[in-house]
């Protein structure tokens, strides 16, 4: 059998009708409710909340809107649905596919185009100071080679 605690937490949850609550939960709210005053008042006090929770919000509606609005609204959006079940399906252009890519990018391509500079730079830098060191051999070992030495450009 279901605890109370667990019963008041989905009358809190689902509401005053165990109809609308999970389907696993029903049988056993329903014994409970069945053999409990408690459940029973839990119950209706969740139904009564619900009660208030829809007058409420019928009352805000009628006076948001026209009586008509709602039906109104409702049949546009059943045409709206219809029609585009019923209609091919088109998609963009080639071309307005390639804009909307790049509008949706293009507050990053600054920053992509400062990366690539920075990039270069250092790229550049490291060529820069590769070829203002030479290697000069002091035998004929491979490994002198192998060993930069500074032009005479920065010794002086």
């Amino acid at each position: 059998m279901m605890p109370l605690s667990r019963f008041a937490a989905l009358a809190d949850s689902y509401g005053g009708d165990i109809s609308r609550w999970p389907e696993i939960f029903r049988d056993e709210a329903r014994a409970l409710v069945a053999v409990s005053a408690q459940a029973r008042t839990r119950l209706a006090e969740a139904a009564r909340l619900d009660a208030a929770l829809m007058a409420g919000s019928r009352r805000d509606l009628e006076t948001l809107l026209p009586p008509a609005a709602e039906d109104a609204a409702v049949e546009r959006l059943r045409r709206g649905v219809a029609g585009r079940i019923a209609g091919p399906s088109l998609s963009p252009a080639p071309r307005a596919a390639w804009r909307s890519w790049l509008a949706d990018r293009l507050p990053t391509l600054p920053r992509l185009a400062g990366l690539a500079t920075a990039g270069g730079a250092v790229v550049m830098a490291g060529l820069l100071v590769g070829a203002l060191t030479v290697a000069q051999p002091d035998g004929d070992a491979l490994v002198s080679l192998m060993q930069p030495t500074p032009l005479a450009v920065f010794i002086e």
